[in-house]
């Protein structure tokens, strides 16, 4: 009888532990969708306030303290995020940004990759990195 219980035991808290585990995987998603807002945001002030008529890298906003320094760095709640400013075509359109969020450990951290910009819309993925083609949030 004791070793039934034992192993019950040991099924609820691997069971506490499972949901702990997807509870932290939905917040780190969830603060990675508000850093992209929080960065579109953040966006619209440099633009306006910056004095170079461009949207700013995430060290630019950080430097202006309208970014934390954790997200200026590029990582944040388990996600990395990536900026690129302008066109990577070559055309330099300055009015153009574009963020990502990747999970730093896939299926840890995180299972699903972000995108943002200019237009602000927020997609998604679940395979790869997200782009302006993949699935927007909500839709």
């Amino acid at each position: 009888m004791r070793t039934v219980a034992v192993i019950l035991l040991s099924l609820m808290l691997f069971g506490c532990n499972a949901e702990k585990a997807k509870a932290k995987k939905q917040g780190n998603e969830a603060s990675a969708v508000g850093s992209i807002r929080a960065i579109a945001a953040c966006q619209a002030i440099f633009l306006e306030t910056g004095g170079t008529n461009k949207y700013g890298t995430l060290k630019e906003l950080g430097a202006k303290d309208l970014l934390d320094g954790e997200l200026a760095g590029g990582k944040k709640h388990g996600y990395k995020f990536k900026m690129v400013v302008g066109d990577k075509d070559g055309s330099n359109k300055e009015f153009q940004y574009s963020v990502t969020a990747e999970p730093i450990e896939k299926g840890k951290s995180g299972d699903r990759y972000f995108f943002g910009d200019h237009t602000g819309v927020i997609r998604y993925d679940t395979e790869k990195v997200a782009t302006a083609q993949s699935k927007a949030i909500g839709s």
